[in-house]
C-alpha cells in the first residue's frame, strides 16, 4: 500500500482522484490467524464475540457509550463483509502483485 501511495504522491495525474487501495484478495481474521499459526508454529485462533459480549467488554474497559455503539456497528459491518472490496488498484500502480500477509509477516516479524 505504501508503494502505491508513493506512486500517487510523486507522479502527475492524480489530482482530485480517489482510489480503492485494497488488496486483490480478501482475508478474514480467521485466515490471518491460520497464516500466523503456520509461520509461527503456534496455534493461533480468532474468536469473534457476539454483539452483547463485545458491548459488555468495551463498556467494562471504560469506553464511552457513544463509541461502544459505533465500534459495535463497525464490528457487525466487518462481520457482514461490508468493507470487503478486493481491487487490483495497488497491483496496477506498482506493476507487480502486492505482498500477501504471509510474506509481510515474515518480513516484519521474526518468524
Amino acid at each position: 500500500m505504501a508503494e502505491a501511495a508513493a506512486h500517487v504522491l510523486t507522479s502527475p495525474g492524480h489530482e482530485n482522484k480517489s482510489y480503492n487501495f485494497s488488496g486483490s484478495r480478501s482475508y478474514t481474521f480467521t485466515d490471518i490467524a491460520a497464516i500466523l499459526s503456520h509461520i509461527s508454529g503456534k496455534r493461533i485462533t480468532y474468536v469473534s464475540p457476539d454483539d452483547a459480549t463485545f458491548r459488555e467488554t468495551m463498556t467494562a474497559a471504560g469506553v464511552p457509550p457513544m463509541y461502544v455503539g459505533m465500534f459495535a456497528m463497525f464490528m457487525n459491518a466487518t462481520r457482514l463483509g461490508e468493507f470487503d472490496s478486493p481491487s487490483d488498484t495497488i497491483k496496477n500502480f506498482i506493476g507487480h502483485p502486492e505482498l500477501g500477509p504471509e510474506e509481510y509477516f515474515k518480513q516484519v516479524y521474526s518468524f
